[in-house]
């Protein structure tokens, strides 16, 4: 892996309740001075202790130390020992208020860390010294920080780990939330494999497309034989109609809607057809355990099926399949699934022997059942839980 560090710049801080200002006159002295022979000797011993003494211009600018001593009358003595030694071309202040002493070149940890009134700066980050994040933000033991091979932008690559979330490894998880949820536009124009398993057979594809600034994932079956393009999540989700809030008295539904435009349905094999969610990852239309839409007769309808028995709404009145519609599915408490086109509910099914109760993947299964293409297309997809 080729690594590029990433370095975080101090920029300047204008301090206020400046005590003196001055510039050193000598480039002699200790690591740890900063001479003035300019300094009245009506200033008594040790006036300064424990004041911060801060470099603002010149040799050594952006350092600051906290003064241990002064000597009553050109020499300031400090806890801590410069990075950069001041000449005489450095012009200081000495800076009213509590601080904390400054650091040492490549250690920015808690007790080295310095700050201008209340605002914690670090050392300054170059090749030599600061070449790693942990000398730079922290007393961590982190290796350099790097992108992937043919990663051009490392900014890029973090906003998009921070995008993805990490728990339980690289997800499509909110960082936000005290509960996981999903939401899956196709921002990077790619299927992500971290959050979904592709799964595609004979001519069958997958691959995202933009159509009027909108970004989509295309299930295209192709033109041979019986072909297969199926998405599903690689983590599973509680689908508990008729438990929730018995357990943790905090989840009350789960919800999943998306963007789906269907064409060429003639050619989709009705059997295997299934948009919803499926207690395993091969959950198609005649599968145990699922809820969703999924094809009779090329019709649409809403399905559930618990453990074999199931119900079956015929909602394809009003809806024009070739066009993009708002599809959702709710499970909510009482063993009830419901189901929404464009907002408007649909179907509700409330039997429990008909009703899934299970962990379940969202799954996206299309196959076509002549020699001839049939699409899927999905966009927005968002599954998440409320509270």
């Amino acid at each position: 892996m080729t690594s590029e560090s990433i370095y975080l710049k101090r920029h300047k801080t204008i301090p206020i309740g400046v005590l003196w200002m001055g510039t050193s006159t000598s480039d002699a002295g200790a690591d740890d001075e900063l001479i003035d022979t300019n300094i009245p000797v009506s200033y008594v011993a040790n006036i300064w202790r424990n004041e911060r003494l801060f470099i603002y211009d010149g040799t050594g600018a952006g350092q600051t130390r906290k003064i241990e001593a002064y000597d009553g009358t050109d020499t300031f003595t400090l806890y801590d020992d410069w990075i950069t030694n001041p000449d005489t071309t450095s012009r200081y202040q000495v800076i009213s208020g509590e601080g904390v002493s400054g650091g040492t070149a490549g250690d920015a940890t808690a007790a080295n860390q310095t700050t201008i009134l209340g605002r914690h700066e670090v050392p300054a980050a170059d090749a030599a010294a600061n070449a790693l994040m942990r000398d730079v933000i922290g007393n961590k033991t982190d290796d350099a920080v790097g992108a992937p091979d043919g990663v051009a932008s490392m900014m890029a690559y973090m906003k998009a780990m921070l995008g993805a979330g990490l728990v339980d490894g690289i997800k499509n998880v909110g960082l936000n939330r005290d509960l996981p949820y999903l939401t899956e536009f196709f921002e990077d124009e790619t299927i992500t494999l971290a959050v979904w398993d592709e799964t595609v057979t004979n001519s069958g594809d997958i691959s995202v497309l933009v159509e009027a600034g909108y970004k989509f994932a295309r299930m295209s079956t192709g033109a041979t034989g019986v072909s297969t393009a199926v998405l599903n999540s690689d983590q599973r989700f509680e689908f508990r109609p008729n438990s929730f809030n018995l357990l943790t008295g905090v989840i009350t539904r789960i919800v999943m809607e998306w963007d789906m435009r269907i064409a060429n349905v003639a050619n989709i094999l009705n059997s295997s057809f299934l948009v919803g969610f499926g207690s395993a990852k091969t959950s198609i239309r005649t599968s145990n355990d699922v809820a969703g839409f999924m094809l009779v007769s090329d019709a649409l309808n809403a399905l559930t099926d618990d453990g074999g028995t199931e119900a079956l709404t015929d909602v394809s009145s009003g809806i024009t399949l070739s066009n993009w519609n708002k599809y959702r599915v709710t499970a909510v408490p009482g063993d009830t699934v419901q189901f929404y086109i464009n907002d408007t509910l649909v179907a509700t099914h409330n039997v429990a022997a008909e009703v899934p109760d299970d962990v379940m993947y969202i799954v996206i299964h299309n196959a076509n059942d002549v020699a001839a293409d049939a699409d899927v297309d999905i966009a927005h997809i968002r599954q998440w839980y409320s509270e």
